[in-house]
């Protein structure tokens, strides 16, 4: 799904775009986009032109993690 909304975010594109500019198979890819579609994170224009939606924008501004209070050995551990 990140590969999706990267290159949604280049701008509205094709299922056929998308395939080219992820490299997954387009039944993959049509699936991901229905996906986010009813997550709300992707739409289908004019044209069937998919499009990342605006909401994108905030969710990952939500999801910033600080972790300057994370203990050093727990991320150890993670790696």
């Amino acid at each position: 799904a990140a590969q999706v909304l990267t290159a949604l975010e280049q701008g509205p594109t094709t299922l056929a775009g998308l395939v080219t500019a992820t490299g997954l198979a387009r039944p993959t890819a049509h699936r991901l986009l229905v996906s986010l579609e009813g997550e709300g994170l992707a739409g289908v224009l004019e044209h069937r032109r998919w499009t990342e939606e605006h909401g994108v924008h905030s969710l990952r501004l939500e999801q910033t993690v600080d972790l300057t209070c994370v203990d050093l050995r727990l991320l150890l551990d993670l790696g």
